[in-house]
C-alpha cells in the first residue's frame, strides 16, 4: 500500500465516520451476508463491537506502516479470531470486506475507484494477516 493509498483510505474512513450510522450500516450488511456470521454475533455487545471495528480499521493502516504497537494490536486480533478462540473461518473475511465496501459506497460521498482500491488494499492486508494466523 502506497503512502497515497493510505492517505486516501484514512480520508475516506474519516468521511465515513462522519455518518452516524456508518458502523450500523456495515453490521446490517455483514450480518445479513451469511447465517453463520449472524450466529457468530448472537451474543455480541454491539456498543463495544462498533468501537473495536473503528479502532481496527485505524490499526490496519498503522500496521501496514510497521508501527510496532499497531502490529501488536493486529496480532492480538488475529489470535482472538483464530481457530483456537473465535474460530473465524478464512472464507468469512471476504464477506467482511465486501460488506465494508458496500457501506463505504453509501457513506463516502467522494467514493471512486481510487477509494475502492485503497479500501481493498487495506482490507486485503488485514485479511491476509488474519488468515495466515488462523
Amino acid at each position: 500500500m502506497t503512502k497515497q493509498q493510505k492517505n486516501v483510505f484514512m480520508q475516506s474512513l474519516r468521511r465515513c465516520k462522519e455518518k452516524e450510522d456508518f458502523i450500523d450500516q456495515f453490521y446490517r450488511r455483514f450480518l445479513g451476508a451469511s447465517d453463520e456470521i449472524k450466529q457468530m454475533f448472537e451474543h455480541t455487545n454491539f456498543a463495544a463491537q462498533k468501537f473495536k471495528l473503528l479502532k481496527s480499521l485505524e490499526i490496519i493502516v498503522l500496521a501496514i506502516e510497521g508501527i510496532p504497537e499497531a502490529v501488536h494490536q493486529l496480532n492480538l486480533r488475529a489470535i482472538s479470531h483464530s481457530r483456537e478462540h473465535l474460530n473465524v473461518k478464512p472464507e468469512l473475511y471476504d464477506y467482511w470486506l465486501e460488506s465494508l465496501l458496500q457501506t463505504v459506497v453509501v457513506c463516502d460521498h467522494q467514493y471512486n475507484r481510487e477509494v475502492e482500491h485503497a479500501w481493498r488494499e487495506a482490507g486485503g492486508y488485514a485479511i491476509k494477516y488474519m488468515t495466515d494466523r488462523y
